[in-house]
């Protein structure tokens, strides 16, 4: 079950921040207990991404191998911990 909430309700700058498709946290004490996010579709950025996936050439099969295996490849990689540091 969801709860529905009226945007004029929340606070101007929460309200701002979701029409600008930025996320928004709602936070208890310092600890995080939810995320609010847009909708992806109404943001430019995603909008953006899907103009331009459509703009791509279609994926041929090979090309899509070869994406998978360099997927594998990563991801079997040991962790570069000094990256995420």
């Amino acid at each position: 079950m969801s709860l529905r909430v009226e945007l004029d309700s929340l606070p101007e700058d929460v309200r701002r921040s979701i029409v600008a498709g930025e996320p928004v946290e709602v936070a208890d004490h310092g600890a995080v207990v939810a995320r609010v996010e847009p909708e992806r579709a109404e943001t430019d950025r995603w909008r953006r991404f899907l103009n331009s996936r459509r703009d791509d050439p279609p994926l041929d099969y090979d090309a899509f191998l070869l994406d998978l295996a360099t997927i594998r490849k990563s991801l079997n990689q040991p962790l570069d911990e000094a990256r995420w540091a």
